[in-house]
């Protein structure tokens, strides 16, 4: 294995450290796991910016084949696990990593990714939810909750009340009491035991909660290569 095939490997790795180690030690395995993914990040973005550029791009290729390694940057895994790791510390990194493994889904098509399209969209909408970018992230909830209801699988249906919960959130935070109450009651309507939704859904009746700043209830789906994420007070 060549030392960049093995960079997401190690990175991984070090990502996930062994059980048996000192949280003092695990912390610093994360750190470095931040490094390699970085130094990996910093390839990717070279080769990119060299594409329509042959002079340029042939030395970055080291005598492999330009698709080895696009197969390399195209893994939505790695992404997926990328934005995981820095989620709680750079949300601007989290949500560029997401943005590639969307834009890859969406160029191969959503049956080619281990991880369902409307996870990746609603993932990627909760960093921009809490970077402030509302309008965006209304659109990205949008796009994800009617998808993930045609998925038809067994968590569908969880992971629809958690983009329907993240858009009413939405709703408030851009000042749209009425477009959040609608949502709130559709969730409720589905699932009355939803007790975060019936909350919001009050305090929507109160002129104060207007242009709240989003919290970290956000709730992810298919984070770290499976499940879902959500927004909270």
């Amino acid at each position: 294995m060549s030392s960049l095939e093995a960079l997401p490997v190690l990175a991984s790795l070090r990502a996930h450290p062994r059980p048996a180690i000192t949280a003092q030690e695990a912390a610093a395995e994360k750190v470095r796991a931040k490094e390699l993914f970085d130094r990996l990040s910093k390839i990717m973005e070279s080769i990119s910016a060299a594409l329509n550029d042959a002079p340029r791009l042939q030395p970055l290729l080291s005598n492999r084949t330009l698709d080895s390694i696009l197969h390399i940057f195209r893994d939505v895994g790695l992404h997926v696990e990328i934005a995981n790791l820095w989620s709680k510390d750079n949300l601007e990194k989290a949500s560029k990593s997401l943005m590639e493994a969307v834009r890859f889904v969406k160029s191969v098509g959503s049956n080619d990714s281990t991880i369902p399209i409307p996870y990746l969209l609603n993932n990627l909408a909760v960093m921009r939810h809490l970077e402030g970018s509302f309008e965006e992230a209304r659109i990205l909830y949008e796009e994800a909750l009617p998808a993930v209801v045609t998925l038809g699988t067994a968590d569908s249906d969880n992971a629809s009340a958690t983009m329907l919960y993240n858009l009413a959130r939405v709703y408030e935070n851009v000042g749209e009491p009425s477009a959040a109450q609608d949502a709130y009651y559709k969730l409720l309507g589905r699932h009355p035991e939803y007790t975060d939704g019936a909350w919001h859904l009050n305090l929507t009746f109160s002129e104060a909660n207007l242009h709240l700043q989003p919290s970290a209830d956000l709730l992810s789906c298919g984070w770290m290569r499976s499940a879902t994420m959500r927004h909270t007070p």
